[in-house]
């Protein structure tokens, strides 16, 4: 999906920054999961998702998804994102925007007027539904409803104005001009605000709807909403536009630009508390903090499998309505991205990144060897190459570069000073390379495997060259252990072929193609063409078994795998595919470990441009790309996951079962273990991931502790009715659970 790192933040209209991570000290490994984060999507059959809305009461969840059609799919909800069995209600036109009010659904209905739809039982699988409404003047595409009173956006209709307090029986009531295309409505301290598409935002208070004003806003208003002295306004390619309701000017905005001049458009939003959630069509959701006016500023951003349109906040979660993926979520109780830690120019595109004993190698183009140390990113040597240069392997004191036609080696025992060693000539060019025994093994593109002896780098010769049977298209990466070769195809299967003999002892067909390999114990990573990422079993090479797959954001609107690292420790696995699309590219992290048959995302970095290769070392994971326009490339830092290294001796601290009673009224009492004496920190957050109560902040010795929460915030003022999430910090971990305050 579209890179935000490149992207450029508006703070005022007259002020324009550029956001750009610095290049600085390495940082170490981070627990991906700590930072705004995937939790997955819902696919839900035959529905282009347009917008999403929750309802929180009777004890549970639900969701409804507006795709644009003839019906509304609803969809249960848990605190694991398991969407449940879900239902679906035909309507009379096209369902496009989505409000719950009072345990009703109103619908905006496109041709169909505004519809209210009541469900009753709603968590049964056989809930009753009963649909109810009117038709309108224009095109309903937007509903906000307030105190028995729906406001409808109506487009050349104008704002709607409903009596609501008997759903049975709606009446309409007004029909207010607001000089544009009505997209969108909300009602805010005595006002409606509309946002009127090219017009900008209408202001109007429904006692006095002859008295509209409005404020032109720079791009396509599209959707808004107020909170405090502010509108929200999702102004298409002019970003979040921020008006000042007390001057009913223009104040602020978030614009997102691209490092081509291409504008990110911001499809839909959605306001709680300090926090803005964008919905930004292929840059997927950005969030953004808004507590401080004039200060706006975004705080974190993460892919979305599709198309964003819409989102809902739902509990420390954001779900997305993302396009023909469904509805995707994310988990914002921490909206930090995971930070780029350093980047470095280069002055041709990169291709090809590896990593060893504390330096960073890098080719691509005519860049030539270039050498970086791996702490600081600063430069530290370099070697010239005459051709175009794309791949790159160390193998202790050798660094080997396979170019257009060649093979060069280098003495890299001393890094600061690569001296050349012999090259040969050769029919292709080596996109992957492997090194054992004395061997360079060679996946060369349409020329097949090729194997070169390397045992005296000062004379090198091509040993041996294979075509194997089932070999039907270019060979792409290779990876040799244990005795075989694994060979990768962009367009057939997985290829084990006996390093001694050269002969294919077993083929991998679940794989339809690949174009980077890695190898974690008996564990083979595959950058799918088709698949994203596929783990296979080759415990037993001759009869590999097929694991899991999982595919990547963007993938149905042409994204692409690049490459992929992995690491491991024991039964805990994580896999780094970086893929590409449309001249941009991401790194995203995977939950690879044993039993997690239902494969996660877990997080990600943001590269910059189109990724082309990554290499893992150490607790840091490399990068290089190249600028989408060919002028350049970068190398890039992100942290790595943090690994176990050792499992734990002592028991790790949980709570019990979130505390009892649970549900409560008016205290509940939490249980926990601390499995040593050291520092804690259990502290209370409401659903939009506010801290409203520190219970413990501070030294605490080991054995069990119980806490009694009295339903009170620091100030010690009664918190509402509604969920609560208790958050434990202690020996390095953290967990989470959910508690319900009822009165």
């Amino acid at each position: 999906m579209r890179s935000l790192a490149r992207t450029i933040l508006a703070l005022s209209a007259l002020a324009v920054l550029a956001l750009a991570p610095a290049p600085g000290l390495a940082q170490g490994c981070v627990d991906y999961e700590n930072y705004i984060h995937y939790l997955g999507w819902g696919d839900m059959e035959g529905a282009v998702a347009m917008d999403v809305a929750v309802a929180e009461y009777d004890g549970g969840n639900w969701g409804a998804l507006a795709s644009g059609e003839a019906w509304l799919d609803f969809l249960g909800l848990s605190d694991s994102v398991d969407f449940g069995d879900d239902w679906f209600v035909e309507l009379p036109g096209e369902a496009m925007d989505l409000f719950f009010h009072e345990r009703a659904l109103f619908v905006a209905c496109g041709s169909g007027g505004l519809r209210i739809v009541k469900v009753i039982n709603p968590y049964q699988g056989n809930p009753s539904i009963a649909v109810h409404g009117l038709s309108l003047p224009g095109v309903a595409l937007g509903v906000w409803v307030d105190d028995g009173v729906a406001y409808v956006a109506c487009g050349f209709g104008g704002v709607c104005v409903v009596d609501v307090d008997d759903i049975a029986h709606p009446v309409l009531l007004d029909q207010v001009n607001v000089y544009g295309y009505a997209e969108e409505v909300c009602f805010h301290d005595g006002l409606v605000c509309a946002a009127i598409g090219m017009d900008g935002l209408a202001l109007f208070a429904p006692a006095d709807p002859d008295d509209v004003m409005v404020i032109d806003t720079p791009g396509y208003a599209r959707e808004v909403h107020a909170q405090g002295s502010r509108a929200f306004v999702a102004d298409g390619a002019n970003g979040m536009q921020i008006v000042d309701l007390t001057s009913l000017s223009l104040a602020n905005a978030i614009t997102l630009v691209s490092d081509d001049a291409s504008d990110i458009p911001v499809l839909g939003l959605n306001v709680r508390d300090d926090r803005a959630y964008l919905a930004c069509e292929e840059a997927g959701l950005v969030v953004v903090d808004i507590a401080t006016p004039g200060g706006e500023a975004i705080s974190g951003w993460i892919d979305t499998p599709g198309i964003a349109q819409g989102v809902a906040p739902w509990h420390s979660y954001v779900l997305v309505a993302d396009g023909s993926r469904g509805i995707f979520v994310a988990d914002v109780l921490n909206t930090a991205s995971v930070p780029v830690t350093g980047n470095v120019v280069l002055p041709d595109p990169g291709v090809d990144v590896a990593a060893a004993d504390g330096y960073v190698y890098v080719v691509g183009g005519f860049n030539g060897l270039r050498i970086f140390d791996a702490d600081d990113l600063s430069p530290v040597a370099s070697a010239p190459i005459p051709e175009e240069s794309g791949s790159v392997l160390v193998a202790g004191d050798l660094a080997l570069v396979g170019g257009d036609l060649m093979l060069r080696l280098f003495d890299v025992a001393n890094p600061t000073a690569p001296q050349p060693l012999d090259s040969l000539a050769l029919s292709c060019r080596p996109d992957g390379m492997a090194v054992d025994g004395g061997f360079a093994y060679l996946a060369c593109d349409y020329a097949g495997l090729m194997v070169v002896d390397i045992s005296d780098p000062e004379n090198i010769f091509l040993d041996d060259s294979v075509w194997p049977n089932h070999f039907w298209s270019n060979a792409k990466d290779v990876v040799v252990d244990g005795g075989f070769i694994y060979l990768a195809q962009d367009a057939g299967p997985l290829m084990i072929l006996s390093a001694s003999t050269l002969n294919e002892v077993g083929l991998h067909w679940d794989t339809a193609g690949a174009v980077a390999l890695a190898k974690v114990d008996d564990i083979l990573y595959l950058a799918g063409t088709e698949e994203g990422l596929e783990l296979v079993d080759v415990s037993n090479p001759v009869l590999p078994e097929h694991m899991w797959s999982h595919g990547m954001p963007g993938e149905e609107v042409g994204a692409s795998a690049a490459d992929v690292a992995a690491q491991a420790s024991g039964t805990t696995r994580f896999a780094y595919l970086a893929y590409e699309w449309d001249g941009y590219g991401d790194l995203i992290v995977m939950n690879a470990s044993e039993g997690q048959w239902d494969p996660l995302p877990y997080g990600s970095a943001d590269a910059w441009d189109t990724v082309k290769a990554i290499a893992l070392y150490g607790e840091s994971v490399y990068m290089v790309a190249s600028y989408n326009d060919g002028a350049g490339g970068l190398l890039q830092r992100a942290p790595a996951q943090c690994m176990p290294t050792a499992a734990p001796e002592t028991p790790v601290p949980v709570l019990r079962l979130g505390g009892y009673p649970n549900p409560f009224n008016p205290a509940t009492t939490l249980r926990f273990e601390q499995p040593a004496l050291g520092r804690a920190a259990l502290r209370v957050y409401d659903v939009s991931g506010r801290l409203v109560r520190t219970l413990i902040d501070g030294p605490l010795g080991a054995g069990g502790h119980t806490v009694v929460w009295d339903g009170r915030d620091d100030a010690g003022r009664p918190l509402a009715t509604g969920v609560y999430l208790a958050r434990l910090e202690s020996a390095g971990r953290v967990e989470t659970r959910k508690l319900t305050l009822l009165k």
